[in-house]
């Protein structure tokens, strides 16, 4: 599965989900996850994610919340739902602009997970 995180807490925020959902379309929707950084720097999934007009008005209530786990060698999207299934992340792409895209930030933790 790829991961293509984007969002994050940067004055490029937007700009950030506009070139994600432009890069989402060369994908099939199995072979991709969509992991939103929100300005808080919380990371969430979803089917929602993948709709334009979501992002017009923002409720992550409607995400599910997950934080980056690495058993042994693989890494993995666990939701804060005890009782939900991990997702296990091949690959991410990194799409966030600005601070804590573009400064090596977010490539510095996943560097930190061997991904």
């Amino acid at each position: 599965m790829i991961a293509l995180f984007y969002g994050g807490c940067s004055l490029e925020h937007e700009i950030s989900i506009l070139s994600t959902l432009q890069f989402v379309k060369h994908f099939e929707k199995e072979e991709v996850i969509l992991v939103y950084v929100s300005k808080e720097n919380k990371y969430y999934i979803g089917d929602c994610l993948y709709d334009f007009d979501f992002y017009s008005n923002i409720k992550l209530n409607q995400c599910k919340e997950v934080s980056l786990e690495k058993i042994n060698k693989d890494v993995y999207l666990k939701p804060k739902d005890i009782f939900k299934k991990k997702i296990k992340i091949d690959c991410v792409f990194p799409l966030m602009h600005g601070a804590s895209g573009e400064d090596g930030s977010i490539q510095g933790v996943f560097e930190l997970l061997d991904i």
